[in-house]
C-alpha cells in the first residue's frame, strides 16, 4: 500500500513538474499571439460634381468638384476614384457634357488643358483657333511668347 501511495505522489508531483515546465517555456519564449487582421473594406470614394456644371465651363475646385463616399454599386470602372488623380488636377478643366450635382465624374467628362483636343472644347460654336509661328523677334513687342 505503501508503494502505491508513493506512486501516486510521485505521478501527482510529476504531472505538476510538466505544468511548471511548460508554463516557464512559454513565458520565457513568448506566446505567438495570433493577430487577427480584419480584411478593411475598401472605401468607395469617387469624383462628384458638387453643383450643375454646363458644358464648356471651366471647373473650379473645391466649389466644383470633390471626392465623395458613395455607395459602392453605384461605381463603375470609368469613374474616377480617389486615388487614381488628385484633385488639384481638376482645376481649370473643361467640362465635355453637361453635370448635375451630385452626379458621379467620368474619366472623359472633364478635360484639362494637357489634354489633346483642349482648344476644341474652349472655342464657342461659329469660332475659330489658328496657330502662329512666334520666335523672339515677331514676339518683340510682348504680347506673346515662344509657349503662348
Amino acid at each position: 500500500m505503501e508503494s502505491k501511495g508513493k506512486l501516486i505522489i510521485l505521478s501527482v508531483a510529476g504531472v505538476v513538474v510538466a505544468f511548471g515546465a511548460i508554463s516557464v517555456y512559454n513565458s520565457i519564449v513568448g506566446t505567438r499571439e495570433v493577430e487577427i487582421v480584419e480584411k478593411e473594406e475598401q472605401k468607395n470614394i469617387a469624383l462628384i460634381a458638387k453643383r450643375d456644371l454646363s458644358a464648356g465651363s471651366f471647373v473650379q475646385v473645391p466649389q466644383d468638384v470633390d471626392w465623395a463616399e458613395v455607395p459602392p454599386n453605384s461605381i463603375k470602372e470609368n469613374h474616377i476614384r480617389e486615388g487614381s488623380a488628385q484633385l488639384g488636377t481638376f482645376n481649370g478643366a473643361v467640362v465635355r457634357r453637361q453635370l448635375r450635382g451630385g452626379d458621379l465624374v467620368e474619366s472623359d467628362a472633364l478635360m484639362t488643358s494637357r489634354e489633346g483636343g483642349f482648344m476644341s472644347a474652349v472655342l464657342e460654336n461659329g469660332y475659330r483657333a489658328i496657330s502662329v509661328a512666334v520666335n523672339p523677334t515677331s514676339g518683340n513687342a510682348g504680347f506673346i511668347s515662344p509657349g503662348d
